[in-house]
């Protein structure tokens, strides 16, 4: 019988096994899996669609600049702006550059207009995100090989400012420090304790590192760097940094893309002091479609992941319930081939939905991303539909 049972007091390893197992979970940064939802992700098929509205903001011309790639959209003083990076034949060559439009309802767009142009000589843009904060318009984006230095991957990467000047309608540079070696991939987003951090990657000497860029202030002119360290028994090869994250209080969730061989799901990892200090990443159980994800929060405390899964013909709208990290509802936004590529060279060029961008206003997501690389679309979900 239990009441017979005699009860040994536990050894001290035991005690100590136990002490340290509870300090681990305390230091655990999301011991729960980022898919908490009942469908099971193993098939398409399994997750719904949404009824969403699709349209094409810009389209490459033969002849003129053949190749598109990267995208990011804002709402700014009653407008949408649209960017993405246009390079003449293939990705990111030596005459890319950084380009936009603008409509007053995500339908009608204006002429193109330049963001970030090339240089004489060495060097080039390419693609980047904005930051609309107190009546200001930022523009973040890679800058390569206008710097004689070679600091990685990406000679001489940086990234350069641009701030929106409405009165003549240009975009102008801007001085800013600290992002020197790095390429910016999601807006900056507010953190708990008032600063700012941009998620990106970072050049190391034989590929990009999972990375965010924290700013102490609101003038977003001085930047600093935290690398998320990957598992150090990781390759090179088997690492590419491009990141994403989002906030909740001191929480800050980074979605990593998976490059190693054989990985199923996105790399994650929390960092509970707002940014400052990163555990190793680990592998999720939310799976991926290669290519960067994009992170977000919504008013009502929701987060958003919009991200391939499995392949880029498969773009999808993931979201957890309010104020968690848990992801436990997603929706296919398009699951199909894009259009087939219509100018060649096409060493880069395949069927995608691929690097997509978001950004939330008044009760729909605007999202947008690369079609095939020959073009820049936009889907807009009403969230009323996602409850």
């Amino acid at each position: 019988m239990l009441g017979s049972i005699r009860r040994t007091p536990p050894s001290r390893n035991v005690l100590l096994f136990a002490f340290l197992t509870a300090i681990g979970d305390e230091m655990c940064c999301h011991a729960e899996p980022l898919w908490a939802g009942r469908t099971d992700l193993s098939q398409n098929a399994n997750i719904p669609f949404i009824n969403a509205r699709h349209s094409i903001i810009d389209s490459c011309e033969a002849g003129e600049y053949q190749f598109t790639l990267g995208a990011d959209i804002v709402f700014h003083e009653g407008e949408f702006f649209a960017q993405w990076a246009n390079s003449r034949l293939e990705e990111n060559d030596p005459e890319s550059l950084v380009r936009s439009r603008r409509s007053k309802d995500a339908s009608k767009w204006s002429e193109r207009e330049i963001i970030a142009p090339g240089f004489e000589g060495l060097g080039f843009h390419s693609h980047g995100v904005f930051h609309s904060h107190q009546g200001q318009l930022w523009s973040f984006n890679a800058q390569h090989r206008q710097q004689k230095v070679n600091n990685g991957y990406f000679q001489g990467l940086r990234t350069d400012a641009f701030l929106w000047k409405p009165q003549t309608r240009k975009w102008v540079p801007e001085e800013v420090s600290g992002l020197d070696a790095f390429w910016p991939l999601c807006q900056p987003v507010r953190l708990g304790n008032g600063r700012w951090i941009m998620a990106g990657a970072q050049n190391s000497a034989k590929t990009v590192l999972a990375a965010v860029a924290i700013c102490d202030n609101d003038q977003m002119k001085r930047w600093r760097q935290v690398v998320i360290p990957h598992p150090a028994e990781l390759a090179p090869d088997q690492i590419w940094g491009e990141t994403t994250v989002t906030v909740e209080g001191p929480r800050v969730l980074a979605i990593v893309r998976n490059r190693r061989k054989g990985g199923i799901g996105f790399w994650s990892a929390v960092s509970t002091d707002h940014g400052e200090t990163w555990p190793v990443l680990s592998e999720s159980n939310l799976p991926h479609g290669g290519g960067r994800p994009t992170l977000g929060r919504l008013p009502d405390g929701r987060h958003f992941l919009v991200s391939n899964i499995r392949s880029r013909d498969t773009l999808v709208l993931a979201l957890t319930k309010p104020r968690s990290f848990e992801f436990n509802r997603m929706f296919r936004l398009i699951d199909k081939p894009s259009p087939p590529v219509r100018m060649p060279p096409a060493g880069a060029k395949r069927s995608q939905w691929g690097y997509p961008g978001a950004f939330h206003h008044d009760g729909k997501l605007y999202i947008v991303y690369s079609v095939t690389k020959e073009a820049t679309g936009l889907t807009i979900v009403n969230l009323a539909r996602t409850k």
